[in-house]
């Protein structure tokens, strides 16, 4: 699943969690906190996808940068290897 995804099943579940405490017999207080409770844990969840999103990306940077080196030190050496003709 990717994040597109996951942020769209989230804020599905947002609204739907929303529209049923609208719809719920309690008094505005109570709707308050369990509305804030909802948005506080949703908003936890993204947080925690966000952090998950930017540790792969700097996993994956790392990743490139070592790849890029390796891939430049080859070229380099082949570069030193090469016997100029002449004709």
């Amino acid at each position: 699943m990717n994040a597109k995804t996951l942020l769209v099943i989230l804020a599905a579940a947002g609204t739907g969690i929303a529209v049923g405490m609208l719809m719920a017999p309690k008094k505005a207080a109570d709707l308050q906190d369990s509305v804030k409770d909802s948005a506080d844990g949703r908003g936890n969840e993204l947080g925690d996808l966000i952090a998950k999103g930017k540790e792969k990306l700097m996993s994956e940077k790392k990743r490139l940068a070592s790849h890029t080196s390796v891939l430049k030190n080859d070229i380099k050496h082949t570069a030193d290897h090469i016997q100029p003709t002449h004709f």
